[in-house]
């Protein structure tokens, strides 16, 4: 919990799927609702940004999003199958 799966009332869910390892070592989940959180940046950003490290880490996948007020953004890099 954290990396692939994340809930927070305040911010957002995230579900992401691809190569574990590498969302783990992003705390993707956390990652985009500490960015929502602190950063009061859009969630498409937020999504992309932590997709990117993903990538940058060398992992493939994909994040579904739903924000605390409905807002779905899904993102997946070039790789994913």
């Amino acid at each position: 919990i954290g990396a692939g799966t994340y809930a927070n009332n305040k911010t957002v869910a995230v579900s992401c799927t691809g190569e574990g390892e590498k969302f783990i070592r992003a705390s993707a989940g956390a990652r985009i609702s500490m960015i929502l959180q602190y950063a009061k940046r859009p969630l498409k950003s937020a999504v992309e940004e932590t997709l990117l490290l993903v990538k940058e880490l060398g992992g493939d996948g994909g994040i579904i999003t739903v924000d605390k007020n409905g807002q779905v953004v899904t993102s997946t890099n070039d790789n994913m199958p």
